[in-house]
């Protein structure tokens, strides 16, 4: 199934915080960073479980209207759902 390849903010998130794609990739268990880029480029859409992890990794809530943009930083996620 194709999905509308909308902005994320995931990538600006982990910007900010320093990480690099393999170190978020360890974060959330994963073995390298390609499924983080995927993620990033909205090629791949996340769990559940995926979503609670990058909230605790960026510390904010999945639809956190503040970034400066009208789409949460996992629009595209949530509302493929």
């Amino acid at each position: 199934m194709q999905y509308d390849k909308l902005d994320n903010h995931l990538r600006t998130y982990r910007k900010k915080l320093g990480l690099t794609q393999r170190e978020v990739s360890f974060l959330l268990g994963c073995h390298g960073g390609a499924k983080v880029s995927r993620y990033e480029r909205t090629g791949r859409i996340p769990d559940l479980k995926t979503i609670f992890a990058f909230e605790a990794i960026f510390r904010k809530p999945a639809r956190a209207p503040n970034t400066g943009s009208p789409r949460p930083w996992c629009g595209p996620f949530l509302n493929s759902w």
